[in-house]
C-alpha cells in the first residue's frame, strides 16, 4: 500500500460518510426507523468502486449524484433563494468532478425543472433561470476555455488508471444493464413530481459513462454502478415501501459486484 493510495482511501471514506449520513436521514425521515435506515444506506454504499483504484473519485461522483438529486427535489418543492443557490452550487461542483457529467446535467436539469417554477410571469421565470444557471454556466465556460485554449487536462471517471484499453461495446452494454432496475422504478413512479429530476440525473450518468466506456481511455463502469446505487437509494426512500427499497438496493448491490467481475475478466 502506498501513501497515495491510503490518502485516497481515507478521502473516499470521508466522502462516503457524508453520503451515508444523508441517505440514512432520508430513509429515517420516511419512517423506516434508524436501524433500517442505517442498514439500507450501508447496503447502497457497499460498492466495489470504493475499494478499487480511483475510489476517491468514485466517492465524489456519488456525492455529486446525491447533491444534485437532493437539491433538485428540494427546488421542486420550493424555489427560495437558499435552494436556488444549493442547486446551482451542486451543478457547478459536479462539473469539477466530471466535466461531461456536470455539463450535461447543467444543460438538461433546468429544462426538467421548468414546470416546477412557481414564479408568475415570463420575466420572473427568466430571472429565476438566470440565478440558477449563472454559477454552473460560468463554471462550464471556464472549463471549456481551459480545455481548448490552455490545454488543461479534463478530469475523468478513472476507476482503472492502469488500463490502456476502453471498455468498448461490452462496457457500454454493462452500463445499460446496470441501469435497468432503476429505470423500472422510475417508470413506475413517473407521476411523482420529483421523478423527472431523478430520471434526468440517471440519464446523464448513463450517457456520460457509456461514452467514456465506448470512446475514452478509461473505465467508467464501477463509478457508474456506485452512482446508480446512491440514486436508487434516493428513489427508494421516497415512499413507505420497505420491500421495494430492499429489492432495488439489493439488485444494485449484486449488479455492482457483477460489474467488478466483468472488469476483472476484461483485464484477464
Amino acid at each position: 500500500m502506498t501513501a497515495a493510495w491510503l490518502l485516497q482511501f481515507a478521502a473516499a471514506l470521508g466522502v462516503l460518510f457524508i453520503v451515508a449520513a444523508g441517505l440514512a436521514r432520508r430513509f429515517d425521515a420516511e419512517a423506516y426507523g434508524w436501524r433500517t435506515a442505517i442498514f439500507l444506506s450501508g447496503a447502497a454504499l457497499a460498492q466495489p468502486a470504493y475499494i478499487a483504484h480511483g475510489s476517491a473519485r468514485a466517492s465524489l461522483l456519488s456525492l455529486a449524484t446525491y447533491a444534485v438529486s437532493s437539491s433538485g427535489v428540494a427546488f421542486i418543492q420550493r424555489q427560495d433563494p437558499r435552494r436556488v443557490v444549493l442547486l446551482a452550487a451542486s451543478l457547478a461542483g459536479a462539473q469539477f468532478i466530471d466535466p461531461l457529467w456536470g455539463i450535461m446535467a447543467t444543460l438538461l436539469l433546468p429544462v426538467t425543472l421548468r414546470r416546477s417554477f412557481t414564479a408568475e410571469g415570463r420575466d420572473a421565470t427568466r430571472g429565476l433561470y438566470v440565478c440558477l444557471l449563472f454559477l454552473p454556466g460560468l463554471t462550464m465556460l471556464s472549463l471549456i476555455y481551459f480545455a481548448l485554449f490552455r490545454h488543461a487536462p479534463m478530469i475523468s471517471w478513472n476507476s482503472s488508471p492502469n488500463s490502456s484499453s476502453t471498455g468498448g461495446i461490452g462496457g457500454t452494454a454493462a452500463v445499460l444493464v446496470t441501469a435497468i432496475p432503476l429505470g423500472v422504478v422510475l417508470a413506475k413512479r413517473r407521476r411523482d413530481p420529483e421523478m423527472p429530476v431523478l430520471a434526468a440525473v440517471a440519464a446523464v450518468i448513463i450517457v456520460a459513462s457509456a461514452v467514456a466506456e465506448l470512446f475514452g481511455p478509461i473505465r467508467a463502469l464501477l463509478p457508474c454502478s456506485a452512482a446508480f446505487a446512491v440514486l436508487s437509494a434516493f428513489v427508494a426512500s421516497r415512499r413507505h415501501a420497505l420491500r421495494e427499497s430492499v429489492l432495488l438496493i439489493g439488485t444494485n448491490l449484486v449488479l455492482g459486484w457483477l460489474d467488478q467481475l466483468f472488469m476483472e475478466n476484461g483485464h484477464a
